[in-house]
């Protein structure tokens, strides 16, 4: 390559420094044009972060749900509440924020801290038997006589496991709720046997010893006496006593129940049938 000449060496250095400066205004508007793109406002950018915050939270909340496999109740993380209009009492109704409401049929239904069987009422009641072993020819010089008192306790009780959600009636116009309850009902009558007496056996001139009875003479005895209490039980209309205590029973166990609920509305208690 030949020696440059002073003007060609001037020519050169031109030729050089309009290149570069060509190429740095090319690079100058690549530069600004990538900064203007990430030039956005500032509530675009908060409102970008708050959007994947709210995705975050609630994949992993979600997948706690999932994890857990099911809400408070144990239903599909998807499931919605009945309608408000299904409930006996709408306390606060604020549309699609949701409802604040009632259900009787759950208080009275969920209360497990009483039996299913309550007794409401017991009585005692005595039944004489007397006890003939007649001798020969059925002579009365002959035959022993003895007298045997049973006393019994007869207890009833109110089966609270017959009611369902088809025993609660709810009047919002009067503020009452209506329950339908059994009758009380008379079990076996209970009597111990440390509580039978026997009266001294009478004895015909001509008549010796006891009256003889075996344990099964022993038990027919004692079913035939309960069968007469219970017969006398009936004649006396003790059941009228029993049911009207069951309906106390049933009003002292269910109106703290419905107060709590509802303040305001007052339980009917009424029987079945």
């Amino acid at each position: 390559m030949g020696e440059l000449t002073p003007e060609s060496r001037e020519t050169l250095l031109k030729d050089v420094e309009q290149a570069a400066r060509a190429g740095a205004a090319a690079g100058a508007k690549r530069s600004g044009g990538f900064r203007s793109r990430l030039r956005l406002p500032w509530f675009r950018i908060v409102l970008v972060l708050l959007v994947v915050a709210a995705a975050l939270g609630a994949f992993f909340g979600v997948k706690g749900l999932i994890e857990r496999g099911a809400t408070h109740r144990g239903e599909g993380i998807f499931d919605v509440e009945e309608d408000v209009e299904g409930k006996d009492v709408t306390l606060d109704n604020k549309g699609f924020l949701g409802y604040t409401a009632a259900d009787f049929a759950e208080v009275i239904l969920g209360d497990t801290t009483h039996p299913k069987r309550l007794e409401v009422y017991t009585v005692r009641v005595s039944e004489v038997t007397t006890l003939t072993d007649a001798g020969l020819a059925n002579l009365v010089i002959f035959s022993k006589v003895q007298y045997i008192t049973f006393h019994g306790t007869a207890t009833y009780t109110m089966d609270l496991g017959a009611i369902n959600e088809y025993c609660i009636v709810v009047d919002n116009d009067t503020q009452t709720v209506t329950l339908y309850v059994p009758h009380a009902l008379l079990n076996a009558i209970n009597i111990p046997a440390e509580e039978i007496e026997f009266s001294d056996v009478e004895r015909g001139f001509l008549a010796f010893g006891d009256i003889k009875l075996t344990p099964e003479d022993q038990a027919a005895l004692e079913a035939a006496a309960q069968q007469e209490m219970e017969r006398k039980l009936a004649a006396d209309k003790v059941q009228l006593d029993a049911d009207r205590f069951a309906k106390l029973a049933a009003w002292e166990i269910y109106q703290p129940l419905v107060s709590k609920v509802a303040p305001g509305y007052t339980l009917d208690i009424q029987f079945m049938g």
